[in-house]
């Protein structure tokens, strides 16, 4: 299906392939033939179904995406109902970071409800990102969250270069579409209890790096 919408929209989809690092030998060969025969260019893990995607078993399937040159989107944070909360700390993906520099990862979901974690693995670690899809409940609720969120990273990291746009469509679509969960990002404010904080306001700048302009550079898009 991604295949067949990707030959459809070459320009406007990235697509990435969905592999179980527990099939061994089988998650590399698909991964290649993905990669190399339908044109994929990154991989997703999804740890939530019950692996912890630092475990050195699965090394050989990061060896192969590091010399296909692909990037990593590894979920991080809740799931849903069904799914093993504990397989899904942003900490799991640093081991991965160090020992496999030369591919970039990107933590879904920005880990909540582990954010500091998050913001701690992808300020130590050059080749690691955060994204913001899925947020669209929690800023729908309380949209100071999300601002904080943000302001902590500018902080934390002397800007926001490490966090990405997303929206996990079509799963929050009766909340926002995507033109709306866009303008939201754009309307971003600190409210008066963060700017007492002393958090970094969430300039017009930010705002296109978040919206496209952290994402030209993480995946080599320029």
């Amino acid at each position: 299906m991604i295949g067949e919408a990707y030959k459809k929209y070459p320009d406007r989809i990235i697509p990435y392939a969905g592999i179980d690092p527990r099939r061994g030998a089988g998650a590399i060969a698909e991964l290649k033939r993905c990669v190399e025969e339908m044109g994929f260019q990154g991989m997703k893990l999804w740890p939530l179904t019950g692996f912890t995607p630092d475990e050195v078993e699965y090394y050989p399937l990061y060896e192969e995406a590091a010399r296909l040159g692909i990037n990593i989107v590894v979920h991080t944070g809740m799931g849903p109902p069904d799914s093993y909360l504990k397989y899904c700390r942003p900490v799991y993906v640093d081991k991965l970071a160090v020992d496999f520099r030369e591919i970039v990862f990107i933590m879904a979901h920005f880990g909540a409800p582990w954010v500091e974690e998050a913001l701690a693995v992808a300020g130590k670690n050059q080749n690691v990102y955060t994204d913001i899809s899925a947020w669209q409940p929690t800023h729908a609720l309380f949209p100071m969250a999300l601002c904080q969120t943000i302001s902590m990273a500018k902080l934390m990291h002397r800007g926001v270069h490490k966090v990405l746009f997303g929206t996990d469509f079509p799963c929050f679509a009766e909340l926002y579409s995507q033109k709306e969960w866009v303008h939201c990002i754009r309307d971003l404010q600190n409210p008066a209890p963060l700017q007492i904080m002393g958090l970094p306001e969430i300039t017009d700048e930010d705002k296109e790096l978040i919206l496209g302009n952290n994402a030209q550079r993480a995946l080599k898009l320029e």
